[in-house]
């Protein structure tokens, strides 16, 4: 048989077969077992087909878009704050002398804006002029006039009712007197000269520099109305505190005169 004819060895011990043999010598293993056996195995073996190549359709890429470059912003200003009542940048001060009528009043500069609040507070003994901010809140100075000591005593005092300067007075001829502030150890700081009483007189430190000038006008308000008002007009670096304060004490003393 011509599929016999192809066993010419065994697929067990590899021994020689003859054409005729039914059974291989070495082992004993029947041919025609051999014969399926070795068919099984040759219709077990895969032939590897190559795979045909798998076409990939190119994915169309979207460009990468580059993020524009965000400028630096500076950073944010904060508006310009409102300057305070005794800021160094003030240089004029308004005050509508009706505020003695009425116990109170408004602080504007030259321009109409509203810069600070007059108060003032009368009790037996002695009395208080509150200078405060435009918010009408903050307090930030005091004048306290003590009315039971002979002769009046009066005090220049921080919003925190701290003293800051002792105002003392003297007449010096009709229509003339003079003025000045001191420290707790007596030390002069400012003096004031002129005419109390019609509230124009001038203002310097101990060193004779002018530090304000002080004058009653007639100010003509948003109704065309004529007003008579105390101005203020601070020069240099003098302590707006200081200055302004003490005219307000020289006025309140004078008027309550």
């Amino acid at each position: 048989m011509a599929s016999d004819e192809r066993l010419a060895y065994c697929g067990f011990c590899g021994a020689k077969l003859k054409a005729s043999a039914n059974f291989c010598p070495a082992c004993g293993t029947p041919v025609r077992r051999l014969a399926s056996v070795q068919q099984s195995v040759a219709s077990s073996r895969v032939t590897s087909i190559p795979a045909e190549p798998t076409q990939v359709e190119p994915t169309e890429m979207e460009p990468t878009r580059a993020e524009p470059a965000r400028p630096i912003s500076a950073p944010e200003v904060s508006p310009v704050e409102a300057m305070s009542l005794f800021d160094q940048r003030q240089q004029n001060y308004l005050i509508d002398r009706s505020w003695w009528d009425t116990k109170f009043g408004d602080i504007v500069d030259e321009k109409g804006n509203l810069i600070g609040h007059l108060y003032e507070d009368v009790h037996p003994e002695y009395s208080v002029v509150e200078l405060r901010e435009a918010d009408n809140q903050t307090i930030a100075a005091l004048v306290h006039r003590d009315i039971s000591a002979i002769p009046d005593k009066v005090e220049i005092q921080d919003g925190k009712e701290e003293f800051l300067a002792q105002v003392r007075h003297k007449i010096l001829a009709v229509g003339q007197s003079q003025a000045w502030i001191e420290d707790k150890q007596g030390n002069k700081i400012l003096r004031a000269k002129g005419d109390f009483k019609n509230f124009s007189f001038d203002i310097h430190d101990e060193s004779g520099n002018l530090a304000a000038e002080v004058r009653d006008i007639l100010s003509t308000d948003i109704i065309c109305s004529l007003e008579q008002k105390h101005v203020i007009i601070v020069r240099g670096d003098s302590d707006r505190r200081l200055v302004v304060s003490f005219a307000i004490a020289i006025d309140e003393a004078t008027h309550k005169h």
